[in-house]
Parts: structure tokens; sequence; C-alpha cells
């Protein structure tokens, strides 16, 4: 897979909001080999510093935000502050869940919650971690549009006449003041394997961009290049390009993936560098040049930029999207792959393999 550096928000899902996509810029201009950036505004303690041995940085922003920077490597394990979020330090079939899996909820919420959240404070010319208050916006305003048994129906747009949606966020904010004020308090929340990985505010966006990411590898198998192009337009607000050294991208994720023995022989089949340790690799001062060189990757804000990145480098090298016969999922494989495997969805598997034997075990007794 294509090497994808991730950017993590920790506070604010979505990226349409004005504020955020201005400091998106500056946070991605700005940018050197932190692993932590925040945008705070009104900051006015240092721009840097260190904590537990991470790089951190913070600038001036418009919004509030802390930004976890992860890289993932051709072997799909992921490297960074959040690492341990993922299954298994990977992204390994984290696609396929989000394409597949009914992992959105709505919980209850109170829109003038205050929040207690770590905030860095300017101290004595360095900088701490102190608790501050934060209200969560809660702006959002989806009419109902019809009661069903024991089920309340809301969308937006919430007429057909309107322009089809382009940021359910911004779009239905705008609206906001009109909501009135017996309305269901509600808040969108994840469920695992991306629990973990969620900012405390899920925006509307980001479930938009999971429901055309579906819609894109559904319509793949029939013709893939221009899913691709499809999905090229609608990722260009979550994935950029940005720049990373090869001991972010390439070594650091082979350590995580493979441990030092498999980092070692990587360096040397890759530079003929022979050490007995990585400590003792990292003392070469050549490959410690070739490990700082900056390269080009995929830059991928959120978990929505991550899962854009990974469908458009599956579309890229021609695998489409196909839907299992059995269950109605779908799969990735084969052209002629008309089935979940084990490892699409085990379930599906062994009920078909299950349901083989049976008709099996009929048609041999059809035969005595």
């Amino acid at each position: 897979m294509t090497p994808v550096q991730l950017w993590l928000p920790t506070f604010f899902g979505g990226v349409a909001r004005p504020g955020l996509r201005r400091d998106m810029q500056r946070l991605f201009r700005t940018r050197t080999t932190e692993n932590v950036m925040w945008s705070v505004p009104g900051w006015a303690g240092p721009p840097r510093w260190t904590q537990e041995g991470a790089g951190v940085s913070c600038l001036i922003g418009d919004t509030l935000e802390c930004v976890r920077i992860l890289h993932v490597g051709v072997n799909g394990a992921v490297v960074g502050p959040a690492a341990a979020a993922f299954p298994g330090l990977s992204v390994v079939g984290m696609l396929d869940a989000w394409l597949d899996g009914d992992f959105t909820r709505l919980a209850p919420c109170d829109p003038g919650q205050r929040l207690r959240v770590k905030m860095p404070h300017p101290v004595n010319g360095g900088v701490a971690l102190v608790e501050a208050e934060v209200t969560l916006p809660g702006a959002n305003f989806f009419p109902i549009t019809h009661v069903g048994d024991e089920r309340v129906f809301a969308q937006w747009p919430p007429r057909p006449d309107m322009p089809a949606t382009v940021s359910p966020e911004m779009e239905s904010a705008s609206s906001s003041a009109d909501a009135p004020d017996r309305s269901l308090r509600l808040r969108l929340a994840w469920l695992a394997p991306f629990d973990e990985l969620q900012p405390l505010v899920i925006s509307p966006d980001d479930v938009l961009a999971r429901d055309k990411m579906r819609l894109i590898a559904d319509a793949s198998g029939g013709d893939c290049a221009r899913a691709r192009a499809q999905a090229m337009t609608e990722a260009r607000e979550w994935v950029s390009e940005g720049q990373a050294s090869l001991n972010e991208v390439w070594l650091q994720p082979i350590i995580a993936g493979e441990g030092e023995q498999g980092a070692l022989i990587a360096i040397e089949a890759r530079y003929r560098v022979s050490a007995g340790s990585l400590e003792q690799a990292y003392k070469n001062i050549e490959l410690r040049a070739r490990l700082s060189a900056l390269i080009p990757v995929t830059r991928a804000w959120g978990v929505p930029g991550l899962m854009w990145a990974l469908l458009l480098d599956r579309l890229s090298v021609a695998r489409p999207y196909r839907t299992c016969e059995r269950c109605g999922a779908l799969i990735a494989g084969r052209g002629h792959k008309r089935f979940c495997s084990a490892a699409d969805n085990a379930g599906c598997f062994r009920a078909r393999k299950a349901e083989d034997k049976r008709r099996g075990r009929a048609r041999e007794s059809a035969r005595r």
C-alpha cells in the first residue's frame, strides 16, 4: 500500500468549517518533525517544545484543535501518537470495516455541556498541560421528516427540491436558529474499531464521507477507473500531498510490524549497511542522512481521510469491490469472486460452508 501520513484531530471532525480549513493550512505549512500540533486562539507561549519525548508545537489559530501525526507504512503498520488505538497497530482490515460496518450511533448530549480537557499553557518560559473547560458546539439541526414504528427519521437536506448536500454540518448549522425548543439533543458516536480514533465531536460530514465511499466501492465492480476518478473528486478536501522522512514512513513501520531484526534486514537489503542493533545502525552518519530525507506521501485528515486514502490505493491497482451474493456485503478480490471469504466476513463464510455441506448431504441422500 501507499504510505500515509495521518493527521488525527482530537476535538472536532469534519473539514468544512472555514476556521478549521485555515488552521489546517497553517499546520501543514508549519510542521517539521513534530508528533503533536496544537492550534489555540490567542496562543502566547513558545512555538515548540518537547513533551514526554515527543516533539510538540502550537500556533495561533482560529479554532482549538490538537492533532496527532501518525504514519502508516507499506506493510500497514501504524506508528506515532495514538497508534495503540488501531487494532493490532495496523490499518489492515479497517477499510472493509468502514465500508461494511454498522458502527455509527446516536447518543444523548447536553449542548451546553462543558468538558474538561488538557490544554497547553505557558508556564515560566515553558509549557504545561493544564485542565480547562471547553464548551463543544452543538449547532447542527436535522429536522424530523417522519415518524415510523418506534423510530424517528431525520435527514439533510429535508426536502427533495433542495440542492444536494455538500457539507451537512455547515448547511444544517445555518438553520439551527430555527430549531424548536423541544428537540432531540443527540451527538454522533462510533463503536469499535473506530471508537478510540473518533474526535470528541463527530461531524455529520464524517458520516456523509463514509456513505459516499460505500456508493463508490459498490460502483467499482462495474467500472473501476470511473469509480477511482469519482473517489479522487470526493476525497480532495480530506486528502492532499505531504512530505515525511523515510524514517517515519519506511523504517519505523517496519520496526513496529516486524521488530528490530526485520528492520536490520531491511536496512541491509536497501542500503547495504550491516549492523548488530538499531542503535548501532543509527550511528551510521550516511544512513541517518538517508533516513532523514523527505519524500512525498499521501496526507490524510482524520479517520475519513485515512479511509479515502486506503480506498484510492485499492482502486488504483484495479481491485474493485463486488457484492457477496449471499449476504450483500462489499467484498474485494479476484474478478470471479462471488462470496465472502473468511477474511471478508467469517460469519457469512462459515454459514455458506455449512449450507454447502447440507446441500451435499441432501444430494447424496437423493442418489441413494
